[in-house]
Formats: structure tokens, sequence, C-alpha cells
């Protein structure tokens, strides 16, 4: 058997060194050529070297790998690891031809280089990483741009390590914006929001995108006057005047109807007459109405009265024959009733003997 370093063919009887640039093990019958990145400057070798970090060789017969000089320098935009191919740089990366080829150089904070290792003119100069556009950033030796996130913008090129900045109170941005808007109306912000905040019900905000600082915050919510109301779901612009027959308080998301007996002619033009409960106008005597009402139709019938209240029965012990009356009769002194909604004196009887009534 021919010893490592050594081969013997099929028809050999002798065993013969394998040449510079080849190796071999023990009992083989041929000699191997030097992979890629590696020489052999000795006859009858077991093994290759290395050509050192930043070299390789080239070509696939012995004499390509047969002296540490056929090691030569990887070319622009590649590098090499000790003993191997020159390898085009990785995405985000790039060499120049003065260098040592070693290791490639990470594209500055702010620039990206996408090609990953295909093309090796795109990675053999600075020049070659690109500035993210508005909008987005990047850490160094990135292969592509981050989007600013919702509630930051970046209105320059070339920004780096996610220093977007912050959206003021009262504006919003979505990802990768280049700017923030402000609110629209009825909405409010903080700082760095992704979107706008309704102002709670009963709460407006006239500006419509204009000025930041009338939406910077919850505070920037105005209340509605008392008198209106802001019913509005989303984003109120504005507050309205209550309808005829209703009033509110201040900061109302709704109108209150006045209650039975009780009005307000007004239909949704002057707040002052809507402003609370007081506003409410009394019914005049023996006329009612129904909430919420602008004017008292009901006319209260017989046995009844109303006096800023719904129609309501005479009391045991009162009658009242006419309509639309504002209080009741009494069945007078020694006389009484036990049935309430009188129409008429002579359901009031006589007290029996012995015993009396009063007013």
């Amino acid at each position: 058997d021919c010893s490592a370093g050594q081969y013997s063919g099929t028809a050999s009887t002798a065993c013969s060194s394998c040449a510079a640039g080849q190796y071999s093990q023990a009992t083989s019958a041929s000699c191997s050529t030097c992979p890629v990145g590696k020489y052999q400057s000795n006859i009858a070798s077991t093994s290759c070297d290395d050509c050192e970090a930043g070299k390789s060789t080239s070509g696939t017969s012995p004499t390509d790998h047969d002296n540490v000089s056929v090691c030569d320098i990887c070319g622009v935009g590649e590098y090499s690891e000790a003993g191997s191919a020159c390898t085009i740089c990785a995405a985000g990366k790039y060499i120049l031809e003065e260098s040592l080829h070693i290791t490639c150089i990470d594209c500055t904070a702010g620039k990206y280089l996408s090609d990953d290792a295909n093309e090796v003119s795109n990675h053999d100069s600075e020049s070659d990483c690109l500035d993210c556009v508005m909008g987005k950033f990047s850490p160094g030796g990135a292969s592509v741009c981050t989007s600013c996130v919702a509630g930051k913008y970046s209105a320059s090129s070339g920004v780096s390590d996610d220093i977007c900045d912050d959206c003021e109170a009262g504006k919003f941005s979505e990802q990768g914006s280049t700017t923030c808007s402000v609110c629209s109306s009825g909405a409010f912000s903080s700082t760095a929001s992704p979107t706008c905040t309704s102002c709670p019900l009963g709460k407006h905000i006239v500006d419509d995108a204009i000025t930041a600082s009338l939406h910077a915050n919850l505070a920037a919510c105005i209340d509605c006057e008392a008198g209106k109301k802001a019913d509005v779901p989303i984003r109120a612009a504005s507050c309205s005047v209550c309808s005829s027959g209703e009033y509110s308080p201040a900061a109302s998301a709704s109108c209150m109807s006045c209650p039975s007996g009780k009005f307000i002619a007004d239909d949704a033009t002057t707040a002052s007459l809507h402003a609370d409960g007081t506003a409410c106008v009394d019914c005049e005597a023996g006329k009612s109405s129904s909430p919420p009402a602008s004017s008292c139709p009901a006319i209260c019938p017989a046995g009844t009265y109303a006096a800023g209240t719904p129609c309501l029965d005479c009391e045991a012990g009162k009658f009242n024959e006419n309509v639309r009356q504002g209080s009741c009769t009494n069945c007078g002194t020694g006389r009484f009733s036990t049935t309430t909604g009188n129409t008429i004196e002579s359901e009031c009887r006589n007290c029996e003997a012995g015993k009396a009534s009063s007013e």
C-alpha cells in the first residue's frame, strides 16, 4: 500500500509522490488537487495549507495551487476567511479595493444596500450604500430601511437608528410618515400618537386640522354650553341647541324633556332658553302637555285641574264642574266626599248628624 502523499494507479507496481499543489491519504489510487483557498508547495503532501484571510486561489489544476504566491488578494467587493474562496459581501456591506479584504464594511446607519452577495459591483464602493428615504431609518449594516412607527415621522433622508421624531400633541401619523397631520375637529391627541381620539359626548373642538395646540389633550375638548348638546358619537365640531320642549345643563351629550305640564316654545334657536330645568315654562292653569312640548294643547276636563303639572283628579272632598281649571273647589263646611275626580257639587254629601267637616 502507498503511504499518505503518494498514489498508485491501477496498472502501476510502484508508488509515486503527489506533485506540488496536490495531496493524498494513505492507500489512495490518485492525488487530489488542493481545494479553492488552499495551496501546497511540497510534493508527497498529505494536506494543503490555507491561503491567509483576504486571499484565495483560482483554477482547478495542481499548478494553480503549487505555492503561496498563487494566493491572490480578493477582488473589490469580495472578502475571504483563511483557506476559503473569495465571497461577495452580503447585503448591507461593501469592501474597497485598497482594503485587506478580510471582512466587509457595514453601510453606515441611515443607509442600506439590498443586494445580497449577487453582484460584486454592488459592493465595491461606499456609494453603493443608499440613503433611507424620508419616513424611514436604518441601523448600520442594513439591507433594508425600516419605516418610522405610527406616531413618529422623518422629514429627512438618511435617518439612523430609529431617531424618527415624535409627532407633537394635537397631531398624528401613520407608519412611514414624512410629516404629522393635525387632528380633525372634535378630536385630540397626546405626543407621539398614531391616531386622534374623539372628544367625549357633550364636548367638542371646532378647529378642523389647522392648529395643533387646539387638539393637544383631553382638556382641549370644550364643554357644550347649557342649552346645547353634542351627541355625535365621534368627533363633534359643534354643539346643537336643544329642540322645543327640551333643556340641558353644560357638557351634555343629550337634552332632557321638560316634564308634563311644562314647555319650551323655542325650537333649537337660542341656547339660553334651554339652559336648565328652570327654563321649562309652566302651562297656564287648566292646561297641560306631553313631553317634550313646545306648547300646552291639552285642556283638563271637569273633575281635574292643572297648575304646571299634568291634569290631576280633584282630591277627595273637592270637585270641579268646569274644564280648564287650575284648582278644585272644596265641598264646603259640613259636606264631604270619599271619591276623587268629582265633576259636580252634588257628589259632595252632608255629614251625618253630630258630625262636621272643615273646608
